[in-house]
């Protein structure tokens, strides 16, 4: 009687188990179908709106009231440029998550995911680059005069984009399309879930944009 009582609780518990599973399953389903379809896209078009007129305002600002140009404004200013290679592939993204399915062709999709691991890449470099000439003005100040000189700047943005180049050049290789029910999806090489690559992705940009925000309020 005994043994039968506990086979009966097992049975009662392996599928009062298996149903949890299956309802917390479901809900995450919902959470991610939720936010792929108006998470995203809402945020995709703020970032898009935002991103646009904000790095267009501050590349015509240095181009014609930041004059002469010291090496921190060209380096400010390829900084602007690389947000905005990200920021012209938000549309993309927009319509990709409204319609929940990628139909611009292969090209386009590589070009899409491609940009945001150049732009992550490059900003940090570039970031590097202005902490690093900061440093040496406030901490050496002999070579500040120097370190200033348009010339640096130029030699520091242009080892920026061969070096992000180099480093990002063979995420090409891992971008791919998946069919999967009547629906492409455009993956990234990190990870075969796209939502979840998109979450973690769009967690990193934002602390991306907090540290560029902390580090260029001063300018040099």
């Amino acid at each position: 009687m005994i043994t039968e009582r506990n086979a009966i609780k097992s049975t009662l518990s392996a599928r009062f188990a298996s149903s949890l599973y299956r309802t917390m399953w479901e809900n995450c389903t919902d959470v991610e179908e939720l936010m792929k379809r108006y998470y995203l896209p809402v945020s995709y078009s703020l970032i898009f709106i935002v991103g646009l007129v904000g790095n267009t305002i501050s590349i015509c600002i240095y181009l014609t009231k930041m004059r002469p140009w010291k090496s921190s404004s060209i380096i400010m200013v390829n900084l602007a440029l690389t947000d905005l290679l990200y920021v012209v592939t938000m549309p993309f993204l927009v319509y990709y998550y409204s319609t929940d399915s990628w139909m611009l062709g292969d090209f386009m999709c590589r070009f899409v995911r491609f940009a945001f691991h150049f732009h992550l890449y490059a900003s940090i470099l570039f970031l590097t680059c202005l902490s690093v000439f900061r440093y040496i003005v406030v901490m050496k100040p002999l070579l500040a005069v120097h370190v200033q000189q348009t010339f640096w700047g130029v030699v520091a943005c242009s080892a920026v984009w061969t070096i992000t180049a180099a480093q990002t050049s063979p995420i090409l290789t891992f971008i791919s399309l998946r069919k999967d029910q009547n629906k492409t999806n455009c993956l990234d090489f990190a990870s075969t879930d796209p939502v979840t690559t998109v979450i973690r992705l769009m967690f990193l940009t934002s602390l991306l944009r907090n540290l560029r925000l902390f580090l260029s309020s001063p300018s040099i």
